[in-house]
């Protein structure tokens, strides 16, 4: 990658003066947590650099501009103030943010399509002035990357496979399951992790994800409201649970009961439930799959006038092992999963993958 130019994008002249913005307890939760980075690429035909460099970049840098008039945190910097109680983002005229242009010769199909292929970790230098982040995991010897996609037939046949499995093992159930699209994909994503890492029996494994709280609170927020409003859950259980050949009727049926339960109280016991949660990453006790991303971002929705995006990858995965979940692009109800492992552990992920859609 050779860098073409980097340059500091402030809001549009006419925006406010100084302001603060202090964060709520739905900001700090992830204060510790790495930044979810994600990549879009759109294939362009017959775009000279030239015609970039005169035409496209300077609309991007308006419309950018423009746009973060109207969201001035992001243009704001991150700061606790010593007579303060908690972190604030502080903006002044002048700020903004960071812009880089950049040119590869890197081949667009490979660097955009589903197969496997080499991870390049980016990992930035450690600033000793900055808030420390949870621990990264260690480097992998020779990881790669891959994303899995789940077409909305295949989703069907979990769905239905799941639905008779439950019925035949518990005829008297009180309610439904939650067979979500996120319950199917998240379990089967996560037994195939599990089996592939070779993981103890007796190896607890974390499961975390984040939950959008506006609907269940008392009273419900309204689903336009743009702050934030998302918390973090986790559920736990030992490895052994999800080797087993049922494994991953009891991920779904752990998650469904689990999700269930947040539409009651999901905010009760935050605190407590926060500090376990962040003892439990930070001493590295049990194995821990989360999750990046949703199918409700409408990511493939994101046009800059340059039609759908060809691929869209959140590559901070490699840094937190999460897996990452997206819609699939040709909108079909399919779902999209993206993760980082050894290329040992990537062979074995892909066959359970693929068996595990057949015999689930």
């Amino acid at each position: 990658m050779k860098i073409m130019d980097v340059c500091q994008v402030t809001p549009a002249s006419e925006s406010a003066t100084e302001f603060s913005l202090p964060l709520t307890f739905f900001d700090i939760i992830w204060l510790k947590f790495p930044p979810v980075e994600r990549i879009f690429f759109y294939k362009l035909t017959g775009l000279s650099p030239s015609f970039f460099n005169s035409a496209v970049l300077p609309d991007l840098k308006r419309s950018l501009s423009h746009a973060l008039l109207h969201f001035l945190p992001l243009a704001g910097n991150l700061t606790w103030p010593p007579q303060a109680t908690k972190p604030i983002i502080l903006y002044t005229p002048n700020d903004g943010v960071e812009l880089t242009v950049g040119e590869s010769n890197a081949d667009f199909h490979h660097l955009s399509c589903n197969g496997v292929r080499e991870a390049l970790e980016s990992r930035s230098d450690p600033n000793p002035r900055s808030l420390k982040l949870l621990p990264a995991l260690a480097v992998l010897s020779s990881p790669v990357r891959a994303t899995f996609e789940l077409s909305g037939e295949d989703i069907k046949k979990l769905r239905t496979r799941v639905s008779a499995q439950l019925v035949k093992e518990d005829s008297q159930q009180a309610k439904p399951a939650h067979l979500s699209n996120f319950v199917l994909v998240f379990a089967h994503a996560s037994v195939c992790i599990v089996k592939s890492k070779g993981l103890e029996s007796d190896r607890t494994v974390l499961m975390a994800f984040a939950a959008d709280c506006r609907a269940r609170l008392e009273p419900p927020i309204h689903d336009n409201y743009l702050g934030n409003c998302v918390t973090s859950c986790d559920w736990h259980t030992e490895a052994g649970s999800l080797l087993e050949e049922s494994g991953y009727l009891c991920a779904v049926e752990r998650l469904s009961e689990f999700i269930r339960g947040l539409e009651k109280g999901v905010l009760d016991g935050s605190k407590k439930k926060l500090a376990r949660y962040m003892m439990t990453i930070e001493a590295a006790c049990s194995f821990m799959i989360g999750v990046a991303g949703s199918t409700r971002f409408q990511v493939y929705g994101t046009d800059f006038g340059w039609g759908k995006p060809e691929k869209v990858e959140i590559t901070s995965v490699d840094r937190t092992g999460a897996i990452s979940i997206a819609e699939s692009r040709d909108g079909n109800g399919g779902v999209e999963i993206g993760l980082v492992l050894e290329k040992y552990e990537m062979e074995k992920f892909t066959s359970l993958f693929v068996d595990g859609l057949k015999n689930h």
